[in-house]
């Protein structure tokens, strides 16, 4: 399949919570995410795992993280900061459009109440398919986004001993150091390439944020490379570009990106439409889980509720309009939730 979403969720052993699996195939990688409910006793969700399977160089480990890329940490009205990924569970995913463009959203619950989410959504447009855009965004919540860490394995996780992780920013290249020797670039430079030298030397990986509310950048590494984005107080959308190179020569992709590359990308990230229109397969998909949990646990009231929900779903869709379709998802995901919640109480 050209674009696909398959996404699980099931109970652990001996009542210790649910396990949700989610797995975006696109035709240049995938996105991967994997995560448990946390344990009260040991903060964090169980086996976490948000992976971007992207610019890959063959059958091996390589180009951006495949296990977790992605940290993301928030400033709340009191002060306190959490890194949201490792320690919520992921609320849902869904892919918003297929064809032509394809976009994808992942949402997890900033507070445990379930009040207010930091959502991350993939846009991948047709005639720049090498580019994946992302956004970050916790505008719907008194949260503030602080500090987005990526991490990538230009070229391969593995290499020989030899191999230096190094790094390009506008006109000058440096050698990576570890996290703790590291120093800020300043100023913030318009464009990353992430590379090696001395092995693995023709594969890559380019990322270019938009610079609006990007107060800091370091970057790192030595295994992996990572790169820490710290953000103007108060923002709560950010995007960027994440893209990459293969099969060819480490200095010519680095003159070109400075050239026009970095200042070309970071125009087209800007001119990005984030709107959705919805994919039939969403409800399509919402709507198969729905008949069946409301066979096996649902009352009539709540079925009729369904169709009641289908039938604004179909009326949006007539009319185009994105909101409307937004509601008529977000009262099936709710019914959704209440009747899971019925059907995993009956297995306990």
């Amino acid at each position: 399949m050209d674009f696909s979403l398959v996404q699980k969720e099931e109970p652990l052993p001996a009542g210790a919570g649910v396990r949700k699996t989610a797995f975006i195939r696109f035709p240049e990688g995938h996105i991967e995410y994997k995560g448990g409910t946390p344990d009260p006793e040991r903060p964090g969700v169980k086996g976490i795992r948000f992976g971007l399977n992207f610019w890959r160089t063959g059958r091996q480990q390589g180009g951006w993280d495949s296990w977790n890329f992605l940290r993301v940490t928030v400033r709340f009205d009191n002060r306190r900061q959490e890194e949201i990924i490792s320690t919520r569970l992921l609320h849902d995913v869904e892919i918003l459009e297929d064809s032509p463009r394809r976009m994808v959203r992942f949402r997890w619950p900033l507070e445990e109440n379930g009040e207010g989410f930091l959502t991350v959504t993939f846009l991948q447009y047709p005639n720049q398919s090498g580019w994946l855009l992302m956004k970050v965004d916790t505008s719907d919540s008194a949260a503030a986004i602080e500090r987005i860490a990526l991490s990538a394995y230009p070229g391969q996780t593995a290499g020989p001993k030899e191999r230096e992780r190094w790094a390009a920013a506008d006109s000058f290249t440096f050698p990576l150091q570890l996290q703790s020797k590291a120093k800020p670039l300043t100023p913030v430079p318009s464009g990353l390439v992430f590379f090696n030298r001395q092995a693995q030397q023709n594969a890559g990986v380019q990322l270019v944020p938009d610079p609006e509310a990007l107060e800091g950048m370091t970057v790192s590494g030595s295994y992996s490379v990572n790169a820490m984005l710290d953000l103007a107080p108060g923002t709560t959308v950010f995007s960027l570009a994440l893209g990459g190179y293969s099969g060819e020569e480490t200095d010519e992709v680095i003159r070109m990106f400075a050239q026009e590359g970095s200042r070309n990308t970071l125009e087209f990230l800007r001119q990005a439409d984030w709107t959705p229109f919805f994919s039939p397969k969403t409800f399509e998909q919402l709507a198969e889980i729905l008949e069946t949990l409301l066979a096996d646990v649902g009352t009539p009231e709540e079925q009729a509720a369904f169709s009641g929900f289908s039938a604004a779903y179909e009326e949006a869709v007539k009319q185009r309009h994105s909101e409307q379709i937004r509601q008529a998802l977000a009262d099936m995901r709710e019914l959704r939730a209440l009747l899971l919640a019925r059907a995993l109480a009956r297995l306990h």
